[in-house]
């Protein structure tokens, strides 16, 4: 069961929950067990069914950080072991764009990630179990956006307590208005200036 529902106004559709035992008990001697995901609980926050047709399992050493990526799927999200940092950057082209939330995750929360918005993280702790559900299957040949961690114009404010590891392609990507040319020359000129 989901608690602390928090969405944020700064990206419309990015909700997190902190999960709380579940519906048959949950906490005995073997362990825990929670319920982590349940439709008619999804449809009654976000107002629509997650119809998951991926579910993928990261397994992160400390340091470790993904890219921006900007997938055009939703995602539901959440750490089964360890500690994270995410961040978020809202790349779909209306008001938002642009917008940035980033906040620390512990075991067990769940976060939605809505289609186009951009979403990255950071292992905080070694070992980190990051998973995911997407609602289409992941394809190679299919383009979405990536676009570089340490973009200056995004200031996220990365923990450097540890070295960051991060992927050859992840060093190479361009900063967002590279990647959404479009929408930052928009962006850069209307209010956000």
């Amino acid at each position: 069961m989901l608690t602390n529902l928090q969405e944020f106004p700064e990206i419309p559709g990015l909700f997190r929950g902190e999960i709380i035992g579940n519906r048959v008990g949950g906490f005995d001697p073997r362990g825990t067990f929670y319920d982590a995901f349940i439709q008619s609980e999804f449809r009654e926050i976000a107002g629509k069914e997650l119809l998951t047709q991926q579910m993928n399992f990261v397994i992160n050493n400390l340091g470790a950080i993904r890219g921006f990526h900007a997938e055009n799927w939703d995602k539901l999200v959440c750490a089964a072991n360890g500690r994270m940092q995410v961040a978020y950057v809202d790349c779909r082209d209306h008001e938002h764009f642009g917008n940035v939330v980033t906040f620390s995750v512990d075991v067990p929360s769940v976060i939605f990630v809505p289609a186009g918005v951009a979403n990255s993280y950071l292992a905080l702790t070694d070992q980190l179990v990051y998973i995911y559900q997407a609602t289409s299957e992941w394809n190679a040949d299919a383009p979405y956006p990536l676009f570089n961690l340490y973009d200056p114009e995004l200031q996220v404010p990365w923990d450097t307590t540890y070295p960051h590891i991060l992927s050859d392609k992840d060093k190479t990507h361009p900063p967002l208005r590279g990647a959404f040319p479009e929408a930052w020359q928009a962006w850069r000129g209307g209010a956000k200036e």
